[in-house]
């Protein structure tokens, strides 16, 4: 039999006060080990590369070539700027990013924000440059739910203007809490 990520309330149910002896059986004891492993997983950028923006203020994948930061568990890279959850359970998971970018200023707002399953979430982080070619930085932080085969993406837009952002540092980071 496989081992299977349990919710905390099944945990608590199979090891509820007043067990029989014996009813706890080593399969339960799998289970619980697997429940309560935690998952996490990063991606850093390796190669810089511009983001197009084509239309002001729409969000687009953020450009550039990234690595799977190591170790990781229960989490691969797919893909450049995606990190997909490769684990059974339902799990909430903090995600951390911290991203450097250049864009030529002006006084833009670049805003970023992650995205499940290619589906841009709010909230969003933003910085308004000034005149000139810029470079600057911004760090978000939020909570998701992940289920299996669910992937997280950086995504990037210019709110005032068609000019490209580039990323140059990037790294995006993601850790489950059990519950």
């Amino acid at each position: 039999m496989s081992d299977t990520a349990r919710t905390p309330a099944e945990l608590l149910a199979i090891f509820a006060d007043g067990q029989a002896e014996g009813s706890i059986t080593p399969q339960d004891m799998r289970d619980l080990i697997v429940s309560v492993q935690g998952s996490y997983g990063g991606l850093e950028i390796n190669v810089a590369e511009e983001t197009q923006i084509l239309t002001a203020g729409t969000f687009v994948k953020a450009a550039g070539t990234t690595n799977l930061i190591v170790p990781s568990n229960n989490f691969s890279m797919t893909e450049n700027n995606r990190l997909s959850y490769t684990g059974t359970a339902t799990r909430n998971f903090l995600v951390v990013a911290g991203i450097s970018f250049t864009a030529e200023a002006d006084s833009k707002t670049i805003c970023f924000s992650s995205a499940i399953n290619g589906v841009v979430k709010t909230p969003r982080v933003c910085a308004t440059i000034g005149e000139g070619d810029y470079t600057s930085a911004v760090a978000g932080v939020r909570i998701v739910t992940l289920s299996e085969n669910d992937y997280l993406e950086l995504f990037v837009t210019n709110e005032t203007s068609t000019d490209n952002i580039t990323v140059t540092q990037m790294g995006y980071f993601v850790v489950s809490f059990f519950g």
